[in-house]
């Protein structure tokens, strides 16, 4: 089989629980030629510095290795971009700094590549984990099989889905080099960047592909848009109903009943924030349930 360079891409903010783990899973991949390109949003613990020790003493098991760093943090869309944007590989794969690649991930996206030279864009299943004492304990796989049907859709297709709900698998994205290095991630939305890059893609003409094999382990811990104590964060949810927003029109024409309930989510948000202080507990989750149903009622269709 062809030996294409194949770069992968790591991001980082405040990582340095877990970033060890990360980069032990790329140096592991049974795949050899790949490339290591990692890049910091400015972050505040020493992740920068684990990460240039790693390199110092593993650096040599890769074709290339690269650290960017950045005097102010930029959010995740631009990092990603950084980072692919110094890559060379024929294929890129990302990840954050979190989570963890499969030994066999990147060898295992070739050898669909190959069964199948006309995707472009590639998707395959994340397997959600978390600690406790210790230990992983695995839990749901991601996508769910009800959305399995969403792959065999053309790229048309995919797109009018996508105006409704997004439930790829971000993790696992194996790309083109050169696709991803010439759509990039919108900056426009600097916490989220996976669902504007679908719509991109599929707007282009690339159809998102998918083969079921466990190839990414995907961390559940405190994150940009979920928390144990509190209900959002709210520079996350900003970007996210300004992303929303720039797709209203579309989710509108395919979509309607989509938009009502994206409305009825926005004025819960809203609520949460003004009136349950953003808290979580038992008492603010049956006063926000309360609420919903009250937002629910008073929406128009």
């Amino acid at each position: 089989m062809k030996q294409p360079l194949v770069s992968l891409t790591i991001v980082t903010y405040n990582s340095s629980r877990y970033i060890v783990e990360a980069l032990d899973s790329a140096k592991t991949q049974t795949y050899k030629n790949i490339e290591l390109i990692i890049s910091d949003d400015c972050s505040k613990d020493d992740t920068v510095e684990i990460c240039r020790k790693w390199l110092d003493e593993n650096g040599e098991r890769f074709a290339r290795t690269v650290l960017l760093e950045t005097p102010e943090n930029t959010g995740v869309s631009a990092n990603f971009n950084r980072a692919i944007a110094e890559s060379r590989g024929e294929w890129v794969k990302v990840l954050a700094g979190d989570d963890l690649f499969l030994p066999t991930c990147v060898e295992d996206n070739l050898n669909f590549i190959q069964q199948n030279p006309e995707a472009k864009v590639v998707f395959s299943v994340a397997r959600t984990f978390k600690m406790k004492n210790g230990k992983r304990v695995y839990l749901r796989q991601r996508p769910k099989r009800r959305h399995l049907p969403y792959f065999q859709m053309s790229a048309a297709e995919q797109l009018k889905q996508l105006y409704a709900f997004c439930f790829l698998p971000a993790p696992t994205l194996f790309i083109e080099g050169e696709i991803v290095r010439s759509c990039k991630f919108d900056e426009r939305f600097r916490n989220i960047e996976d669902y504007p890059m679908w719509i991109k893609l599929t707007k282009k003409g690339y159809k998102l592909h998918f083969f079921n094999t466990i190839t990414i382990w995907y961390r559940i811990t405190d994150s940009l848009s979920k928390h144990v104590d509190r209900f959002y964060n709210v520079n996350f949810m900003d970007t996210h109903f300004a992303f929303l927003d720039s797709i209203y029109e579309e989710t509108l024409k395919y979509h309607p009943k989509v938009v009502r309930q994206r409305e009825i989510d926005r004025k819960v948000y809203y609520f949460t924030i003004k009136y349950l202080n953003n808290k979580r507990n038992l008492f603010t989750r049956g006063i926000r349930k309360i609420a919903k149903k009250i937002i629910s009622f008073n929406t128009p269709s």
